[in-house]
């Protein structure tokens, strides 16, 4: 199970979400929760699962995984899947711009970081800064990042402060503070290299590293930088001997194009900058199929159904005094429903007289115009390939 697990890690370190998905989903039923020798493992698979979609951009099923996982874990008080969970869960509302979401799970999670679980302050201060973002309080992000750099070197959290230090980075050059903003960007890609990934596929670093060539007067670099990345192949072959990424996927790709479209623009490269722009549609067209808002919202409101069963259920005794006036009600709807349901029976009938009238309307109008349809159709298509 371990040796598995460690393929697995090893797996999303190199950016392989897929085949880290297909171990786990294979070896999650070998290790069940209810199984105290296992249960670790089982935990460590599905925050490995929850990540490895999240990488891919499917939002939505990274959700299923966290939103499932994190009652499990209260209930088997693993406190440290209970702090990731509720913090990754705060991240992907944060990344939909959702404040008020994202601080709900942030503060969960600060209930859980006891003495003991002082290791996790370096990301619960990130995600702060992170949410503070989004509510455009640049002062109190500055603070959060701050705060996230001291206990990211105290327990030695090296992808984290990485992070912090590129968020710092974007916060300065957006603030006109060049000098602090190329501080932070050298210590993001010092830090970097301690930690054994490979560089190249680490998006948010690429995309910052060419923030900075804009905002310096460095654009044409910026541009060749986003080129560069737009690399598509085999995850698992290599460039002329060297460990270049690949972005196969929608969703790594689209952040290279917007940025990518964005320097065009401001170079003057009117052709290219077209270009980027039908590649970005395109890229979230297929992105919003894994990240549709109406089925994370779903998500979102079955898990506080969930939690709120209990509640409801605690309640049946009081409820059940009340029944007398509710069984009086209920045959009153009973009763109102039945003469609806008559009268919603004689319109539908009705109605379905006039559709048959309009029907057959229909089709003699269509007979008679079918014609002058098609004409228009071929001069439109003709119109179109002109264009």
């Amino acid at each position: 199970g371990l040796a598995v697990l460690t393929l697995a890690q090893n797996f999303m370190h190199w950016g392989w979400a897929d085949s880290v998905l297909e171990i786990v989903n294979r070896e999650l039923p070998k290790n069940t929760v209810t199984d105290d020798e296992k249960r670790d493992i089982y935990f460590r698979l599905a925050r490995l699962k929850a990540v490895a979609y999240g990488s891919g951009g499917k939002m939505q099923e990274s959700l299923e995984v966290l939103y499932e996982l994190f009652p499990v874990a209260e209930k088997y008080n693993d406190t440290t899947t209970c702090i990731l969970s509720s913090m990754s869960i705060g991240f992907i509302a944060a990344a939909r711009k959702e404040a008020d979401e994202a601080i709900k799970w942030n503060n969960r999670a600060s209930q859980f970081i006891t003495p003991a679980y002082q290791k996790h302050l370096g990301t619960w201060y990130f995600a702060r800064a992170l949410i503070m973002n989004v509510k455009g309080n640049t002062d109190s992000v500055l603070y959060y990042l701050q705060k996230s750099v001291i206990f990211c070197r105290l327990f030695e959290t090296v992808d984290r402060l990485t992070s912090a230090y590129r968020m710092q980075s974007n916060i300065y050059t957006g603030m006109g503070k060049l000098k602090e903003a190329e501080e932070a960007l050298m210590k993001m890609i010092a830090t970097r290299k301690l930690t054994n990934n490979n560089a190249d596929a680490v998006i948010e670093d690429n995309l910052q590293i060419a923030a900075f060539y804009a905002n310096t007067g460095q654009l044409k670099r910026a541009i060749q930088l986003c080129r560069n990345k737009i690399v598509m192949g085999s995850v698992r072959s290599k460039i002329e001997g060297t460990e270049k990424a690949f972005t196969n996927d929608p969703a790594v790709r689209l952040p290279y194009y917007t940025a990518l479209a964005g320097y065009l623009q401001e170079d003057g490269d009117d052709a290219a900058y077209q270009q980027a722009l039908e590649e970005i549609i395109l890229l979230k067209d297929s992105v919003y199929e894994n990240n549709k808002a109406e089925a994370i919202a779903e998500l979102q409101t079955k898990y506080e159904v969930e939690q709120k069963e209990n509640t409801i259920m605690s309640q049946q005794l009081t409820l059940a005094r009340r029944n007398y006036l509710l069984f009086g009600s209920a045959g009153f709807i009973v009763m109102a429903g039945i003469i609806a349901a008559l009268v919603f029976s004689n319109q539908r009938s009705r109605q379905k007289e006039k559709m048959q009238q309009a029907i057959e309307q229909e089709k003699r109008m269509a007979a008679a115009s079918i014609l002058h349809a098609e004409e228009k159709e071929r001069k439109r298509i003709a119109a179109d390939l002109h264009d």
